[in-house]
């Protein structure tokens, strides 16, 4: 279980830094890093195994990222969450972090009475933020559709600052955060369990 502690304490910044402004800083992942040897000492004659479901979910955290698919702090965390002692191990850290996204998407859905949650805004205003993820840029009747990798299109941006283009923006969903927050909260449901104190 010292591994997973590790894990959470990378996770608990996780949290704090991609709700506050969707950039995890490199400094964060490493307790988790840390956690890797940890968890193969823990897993005892077992650790072929620990060591294979961790590469399996590393390298769905790879190709994730590489296709565009999301974000270096998303596919890290995936990867992340496939350090653990549990037999069931990333899956239940997965199933709680889906209720933790649920819950937060269905709170934010209330609160902008929207499904859809988009803005716009100057190019200036776009590059100098992080929540808001550029989706589209217009400029007069032309609209130039922007690379789904958010960090491509924050990049594509300075292409067209100074200009008068209007950057259509989604609301940028903190999915790092809300597997952190999954990983978290299974983590202190098994030091409860340990304790007794969760049947």
């Amino acid at each position: 279980m010292f591994a997973e502690a590790l894990v959470s304490v990378t996770f608990a910044l996780v949290i704090y830094q991609d709700f506050k402004d969707r950039l995890v800083a490199d400094w964060a992942w490493i307790p988790a890093a840390v956690a890797v040897p940890v968890m193969l000492y823990e897993a005892g004659g077992l650790w072929w195994l620990a060591a294979a479901r961790l590469g399996l979910v590393a390298a769905i955290a790879a190709v994730s990222w590489a296709a565009g698919l999301f974000g270096e702090a998303d596919s890290i965390a995936i990867a992340a969450m496939g350090i653990g002692s549990s037999p069931f191990s990333p899956l239940l850290q997965f199933l709680a972090a889906s209720a933790v996204a649920l819950t937060h998407m269905a709170a934010m859905m209330m609160k902008h009475r929207s499904f859809r949650m988009e803005t716009r805004m100057s190019v200036e205003d776009a590059a100098g933020q992080n929540v808001w993820i550029p989706r589209k840029i217009l400029m007069g009747e032309e609209t130039v559709r922007l690379d789904s990798n958010p960090s491509k299109a924050w990049d594509s941006l300075k292409d067209y600052g100074g200009r008068g283009a209007t950057v259509v923006a989604s609301y940028g969903v903190p999915l790092a955060g809300y597997m952190a927050a999954g990983y978290i909260v299974f983590f202190l449901s098994q030091v409860l369990q340990f304790y007794g104190l969760l049947l």
